[in-house]
């Protein structure tokens, strides 16, 4: 490979969304949570990924919202990755609307009275275990798109998904931003797991990444990330 210095011309799928999602959270503080006498907590790990449960387009999780303790101190809110869809970026700030309000209750009550509460008072209405934004919630969810634009990806088609733990998965480097560098080699989850030194065997610089398959829509997910969804049974 040559070691041409060359600037990264992609930023990581896995950055981007995570960004765009924590872009918006100051937005929806300022224009839903705050007016409603709610504070968005200062500390969200933010992200999208499969759901546990059922595999594929069966599983019709939006999204959830683990308790602080199972992530250093740090809920961690999860929407589905088939769901997530630039076309329909009002309603994954919609979704994600809802998952704050579990991180503001630290899951403690579950979709029960005090969770109705604040849900009624930001806009979300409906059967609170599926809830969704009213009209005038979703004006307000448009002007935040407005302001930080459309969710930068295509949603995931997981049809016909089946989980398979032996199946071979494709692992490439993603170089460096002075390094371009695409080298890869396919192994299994459990290797991955051992993965212990991630750094790339021919340029020895950049981190190799897991890329899934083209049902998957080849996303590119982190070594540490896709171990995170191995680990609540999304793969």
């Amino acid at each position: 490979m040559n070691k041409t210095k060359k600037k990264a011309v992609s930023i990581n799928t896995e950055v981007k969304v995570s960004q765009w999602l924590q872009d918006s959270l100051p937005e929806l503080q300022k224009s839903i949570f705050g007016p409603a006498g709610l504070t968005v907590p200062k500390k969200l790990r933010l992200n999208v990924g499969m759901m546990p449960g059922k595999t594929g387009q069966n599983n019709r999780t939006l999204g959830v919202c683990y308790k602080a303790h199972v992530n250093n101190g740090v809920n961690l809110i999860t929407l589905n990755i088939a769901t997530t869809d630039r076309e329909n970026s009002e309603r994954i700030l919609d979704i994600l609307c809802h998952e704050i309000i579990h991180a503001i209750d630290n899951n403690e009550n579950g979709h029960g009275p005090v969770f109705k509460k604040m849900a009624l008072a930001i806009g979300l209405e409906g059967k609170m275990t599926a809830t969704t934004a009213t009209k005038k919630l979703t004006k307000k969810l448009a002007k935040v798109v407005k302001k930080i634009g459309e969710f930068p990806e295509q949603a995931i088609n997981l049809k016909g998904l089946r989980q398979d733990t032996n199946r071979n998965i494709k692992l490439q480097c993603q170089g460096t931003e002075d390094i371009a560098c695409d080298h890869g080699f396919n192994t299994n989850k459990s290797r991955i797991r051992e993965i212990q030194l991630n750094h790339c065997l021919c340029c020895g610089e950049g981190e190799y990444h897991v890329v899934l398959g083209k049902k998957f829509g080849g996303q590119t997910l982190s070594i540490d990330h896709y171990i995170e969804l191995t680990e609540i049974g999304a793969f």
